[in-house]
């Protein structure tokens, strides 16, 4: 007589198999890892490279069962080309790149959590360096927007690998649209002096080798030699303050203010504070002005100015009845 076996339904085995894996997936229990970092050890940040075969090495992290390896030119941020982006057990990977700048990243990962992808950047430069594309250089001195008595100024700025020279243009009043270009020179250096008179410029530099050029990088500058810091505040001579006229003809009088070069002559009436009607508003390099006022209550002002500086207004009253 044989022995049969037990015979279930197959909702019954279903539901036994179904056990058996929440029984399986209840215990493993994967560490949070998503809070780790992951080293990159090379290439390390700002890493120059003279091999287009690179090896990136990265620390192992613990309880990672893989990591993400993504390779990206010329950065995470604005990425043109995506040379790698796969998924390895182990904590290297060499591939061969091009000359050029490139990012690469890890994160590490097991079934359940992944960490933050952490960065470097690096670059490739191999062969004739003369023949390779070069970055705009960082401009050193003088700092931007900054206005000197001086008109003996050293340009300064930073080396860029695999530039064999510098073109140094200066304009005035900028290079935009420049009313003259002052200077326009090649450099060997990273530093070159030029004599300029007073007035407003820009310049800027631009990397250069036998078959690329960079962008200019450029700043402002504001040369204003024997002009005192800050300017002084005109002295208003007359009408006194407060003072009533019978007469509508009125000169204004003020003191002439070493290394002013025009002064802005603002009436307003009755006051600057409370203005209905803006009698007068002018530029002038002269320090008087004669005018005819209706009846009223004014307040008047003086602020002087150069190509650099210019002062607050200095105001007076005045009644004319």
């Amino acid at each position: 007589m044989k022995r049969r076996g037990l015979v279930f339904p197959l909702g019954v085995i279903a539901c036994l198999l179904a056990m058996t894996a929440l029984q399986q997936c209840a215990d493993i229990v994967e560490t949070d890892i998503s809070n780790r970092e992951v080293f990159l050890f090379a290439p390390a940040e700002g890493t120059e490279l003279d091999s287009g075969a690179v090896t990136f090495v990265w620390d192992a992290v613990a309880d990672a069962s893989d990591y993400q390896l993504t390779v990206v030119s010329p950065d995470f941020d604005l990425p043109g080309r995506v040379y790698a982006d796969t998924f390895l057990t182990r904590t290297n990977f060499t591939l061969a790149l091009d000359s050029g700048r490139y990012s690469w990243g890890v994160r590490a990962l097991n079934s359940v959590y992944s960490t933050a992808f952490f960065t470097n950047s690096f670059r490739v430069r191999f062969g004739d360096v003369n023949n390779l594309p070069v970055d705009p250089p960082v401009l050193v001195a003088p700092g931007d927007g900054i206005s000197t008595d001086s008109g003996n100024v050293n340009f300064v700025w930073e080396e860029v690998i695999g530039a064999s020279r510098y073109r140094l243009r200066i304009g005035t009043p900028n290079l935009t649209t420049p009313d003259l270009i002052v200077l326009d020179s090649a450099v060997s250096s990273t530093g070159y002096q030029v004599s300029l008179s007073d007035g407003s410029y820009e310049w800027g530099v631009r990397s250069e080798n036998d078959a690329f050029q960079s962008a200019f990088t450029t700043r402002s500058l504001t040369i204003a030699s024997g002009i005192r810091d800050p300017l002084e505040l005109p002295v208003l001579v007359s009408p006194a303050n407060g003072a009533v006229l019978d007469s509508g003809r009125v000169t204004l009088l003020w003191d002439a203010q070493v290394a002013a070069e025009q002064y802005q002559l603002r009436m307003l009436s009755p006051s600057f504070a409370n203005a209905t009607i803006t009698v007068l508003d002018s530029v002038l390099t002269d320090t008087r002005l004669e005018i005819v006022l209706d009846r009223g209550s004014y307040e008047w002002g003086v602020k002087a100015a150069n190509s650099a500086f210019e002062t607050d207004f200095v105001t007076r009253t005045l009644t004319v009845q």
